[in-house]
């Protein structure tokens, strides 16, 4: 494990960097930018569901502004970028005075997190529920799922998922949840989020503690590595009940995500940042992954299966008995690694020739925003930091061959410095990074390279790689019914919602500089 230091959200950025954009040592005067990056927070993201059995739509309102217009019962609006901390929520009747709201409370939102508002009502009472969505990763082959009681008529409920078929209401063992605390004094309580076989099920939903399914679904699809919010919206008593499916995205497995291998390889890339190494070839189980890599320079991403890997770094045309680096790395399925040949192959000791790992954080981003790091590979120098424009630390305290943690930062233009600290009374090296740019569903990560020994070889290598923007969608309700219904209810249709601000939906953020491929190994003989 390497040291890592903290870091902080960055003030307003957009935009894309180069997949190798190399800055040289210089240095000029930095603008000013917006927000201080020192109080600032990562975005959380927020849904609206309106869930009102019988009622109209409704707008929203974020801190006294709309953030949702036209709720109609029965949709929910996709998820929409919010400063986390503290805010003021309000529901009224869609066009109706904001003196007069339905609901109106207080809610703290966590950086980086996502939550669903449930509005509903009970005994003429509204209530607005905040529920957060469980974003870690989800095994692959499987899909995580609560259920949501907004049906102000049902008390305690059992929900099972069956066969495809329907037939007997059959369940698969451990994927039965039976509702416990989801009672009538629980409305629109979650039912606690729990993982399934990916796969196409009927819901089976029991009221009251009966022994049989009251009511009966059909088919619902819930696909690997998607997270699920069922909500029962509707009332028994009209037979308008009805399950609407809230689906986020969380972190699929990276071949899926960068289109390499199978969802059960890791995925790696190589960089080469060691000053004095020369070009190299980089093996993997003594086959040659990579050949004549040289300085500033990076891999594609190649898929590996996981579990354990040999990875030798030789002389470009050299055998593996001359491996200047040979190291066995545990690689997890789904996961994505970079590894930074770092240091000087002339020198032993600290400054001596390394492999440095990191795992790359391709989860979902919140809307208009990206992720980056700061990684110092700068050989004899220093701590690493990096500034913006009006004196802000963004990252502080990163040590050669170490990474800070990643940051979120907004999308847009900002001007860095970067400096390397040196010993005793010399003054720190600069690198000026004057407009740099970010963009949103974009990964980051910022090496600076060189031999402090030589200040003008210090520079910055920016490589970048496509995540993806937190998407949240709905889908139509699917309409439950009982057995043997006396009538059939008809199922409830999604309307679309108008989402004023926050940009919940945005455009496709298009090709990753660095384009994944599966890097053919070729044999390289052991002499």
């Amino acid at each position: 494990m390497f040291d890592r230091s903290s870091a902080r959200r960055w003030p307003s950025l957009a935009g894309l960097l180069t997949l190798a954009l190399i800055l040289p040592l210089c240095g000029v005067a930095l603008t000013t930018v917006g927000t201080s990056a020192q109080n600032a927070n990562s975005a959380a993201t927020l849904r609206f569901v309106n869930a009102i059995a019988g009622g109209g739509p409704v707008d929203v309102l974020l801190d006294g502004s709309p953030i949702a217009q036209g709720l109609a019962f029965g949709t929910a609006t996709e998820y929409a970028s919010v400063p986390a901390g503290d805010h003021g929520i309000q529901v009224m009747q869609a066009g109706q005075d904001q003196g007069q709201p339905l609901t109106d409370q207080k809610e703290t939102l966590d950086g980086g997190a996502a939550y669903n508002l449930i509005i509903g009502a009970q005994n003429n009472q509204y209530k607005a529920q905040l529920l957060q969505v469980n974003l870690d990763s989800v095994s692959v082959g499987q899909a995580r799922y609560q259920f949501i009681q907004a049906a102000p008529d049902l008390t305690n409920l059992t929900l099972q998922f069956g066969d495809s078929s329907g037939g007997n209401g059959s369940t698969k063992t451990g994927n039965t949840t039976n509702g416990s605390g989801v009672g009538t004094g629980d409305f629109l309580a979650g039912g606690g989020y729990q993982e399934i076989d990916a796969g196409t099920y009927t819901l089976h939903v029991t009221n009251g503690g009966d022994n049989q399914p009251n009511f009966t679904s059909p088919t619902v699809t819930l696909d690997s590595g998607q997270v699920y919010d069922l909500v029962i919206i509707g009332q028994q008593s009209d037979q308008s009940l009805s399950i609407l499916t809230l689906i986020t995205q969380v972190l699929a497995p990276c071949g899926t995500q960068l289109g390499v291998g199978k969802p059960t390889d890791a995925c790696a890339r190589f960089i080469h940042v060691s000053p004095d190494a020369g070009a190299v070839d980089i093996l993997i189980d003594g086959t040659a992954a990579a050949k004549s890599t040289s300085y500033g320079t990076a891999t594609e991403f190649t898929a590996l299966a996981s579990g354990d890997h040999q990875i030798q770094i030789v002389p470009a045309g050299g055998s593996a008995s001359a491996a200047l680096i040979d190291q066995t790395v545990t690689f997890d399925a789904g996961q994505a690694y970079q590894f930074a040949i770092v240091g000087l192959a002339a020198e032993n000791g600290d400054n001596g020739l390394k492999l440095h790992q990191d795992s790359i954080d391709l989860s979902p981003l919140p809307a208009g925003q990206a992720r980056a790091r700061l990684i110092n590979a700068v050989s004899g120098g220093g701590n690493a930091s990096a500034t913006d424009s009006s004196g802000n630390k963004l990252f502080d305290n990163v040590g050669f061959n170490s990474a800070s943690d990643y940051g979120v930062v907004n999308a847009g233009t900002v001007d860095l410095t970067f400096q390397v600290e040196l010993s005793g009374d010399q003054s720190p090296i600069s690198v000026a990074g004057k407009g740099t740019e970010f963009k949103e569903g974009m990964v980051y990560d910022l090496f600076l390279i060189g031999n402090a020994a030589d200040k003008s070889t210090v520079q910055l290598l920016v490589l970048t790689t496509q995540a993806t923007v937190r998407s949240g969608a709905q889908s139509t309700p699917v309409s439950v019914v009982s057995p043997v219904p006396p009538t059939q209810a008809s199922p409830v249709t999604a309307a679309s919602a108008t989402v004023v601000g926050g940009s919940p939906t945005t455009e496709a953020v298009g090709t990753a500089p660095v384009t994944p491929v599966v890097l053919t190994p070729t044999p390289t003989p052991a002499s």
